[in-house]
């Protein structure tokens, strides 16, 4: 373990440049915060390349054991001022670690994947016990939602979820929290082109599936026992025109009481379940 002490330092600034979305993109990293994250990452066989610590910070049995383990693989462990910590860090009360993690593909203990090249491959994976399940995210911007997406998506067996235009980027550090480490290891696209992306699920025989607010056909009355993808829009506006006018079918999640519309994610979630009940996995 080493120290470095000035905000200036190049290795430190390096971080702060992760805490935006350019800086992640053009670096290819991007930080996991918090002891339970980076467990998780560590189990995902994430490639780390550091983490930070609180200088002389109380570390606990958890963290002194993590951080042990850490530098076991060579991952570099660095302790920084209390103050260039604290500006690090996205919670209110952090927990004492944050670690600098590569991008790669799936089954390079990276995570997701990136770039629309990777629909196909997506839409080829074979859920647990059952066909092609992908969730293809339009616009959907909170990424508390797009966190809760991936959790649910890893829950009921999904082969994987498409990140669309104006979706909240997967490695944001809300993301990441939200998915409590789904993010991690269920594997992601991004596909800006909706007509491309349609073309990619069509090929592969998956029968597209839009969340509507209201209009579409009642879930029970749909046969979602084959190859499936489930497209859920955006928080205000709903599923955009352009998605609407290529899907192959429209789902409506009845609801006795007076709410008009779901949160996205709870949509996504309701539509993944149905999927899985009705292939005889729940």
């Amino acid at each position: 373990m080493r120290s470095l002490a000035s905000r200036q330092n190049p290795f430190i600034k390096g971080l702060f440049k992760l805490k935006t979305a350019h800086g992640r993109e053009k670096e290819s990293r991007y930080l996991v915060e918090g002891v339970r994250l980076v467990e998780e990452a560590v189990r995902a066989r994430v490639r780390l390349e550091a983490a930070v610590v609180t200088e002389g910070a109380d570390r606990g049995e958890r963290l002194g054991a993590l951080l042990a383990g850490l530098e076991r693989s060579g991952v570099d462990v660095i302790e920084v001022p209390a103050a260039v910590f604290s500006e690090l860090a996205e919670t209110e009360t952090p927990q004492g670690v944050i670690a600098v993690a590569r991008e790669g593909g799936p089954g390079e203990g990276a995570g997701p994947a990136q770039g629309a090249g990777d629909v196909a491959d997506l839409a080829a994976r074979a859920g647990p016990g059952g066909p092609p399940l992908v969730v293809v995210l339009d616009a959907v911007q909170d990424p508390g939602n797009v966190g809760t997406v991936l959790r649910s998506a890893e829950a009921f067996g999904a082969g994987g979820v498409v990140a669309g235009s104006g979706t909240a980027a997967m490695r944001q550090p809300k993301v990441l929290r939200a998915s409590m480490g789904a993010a991690f290891r269920v594997p992601a696209a991004e596909a800006r082109d909706q007509v491309a992306t349609a073309r990619e699920l069509k090929r592969a025989g998956l029968t597209m599936v839009a969340a509507v607010a209201a209009g579409g056909e009642r879930l029970s009355s749909l046969n979602l026992r084959g190859p499936v993808a489930i497209i859920v829009g955006n928080e205000g506006s709903g599923v955009s025109p352009e998605w609407l006018a290529l899907v192959d079918r429209k789902a409506t999640i009845a609801m006795p009481g007076p709410t008009e519309s779901l949160n996205a994610a709870v949509a996504a979630s309701i539509l993944l379940y149905e999927v899985v009940r009705q292939r005889g996995l729940t």
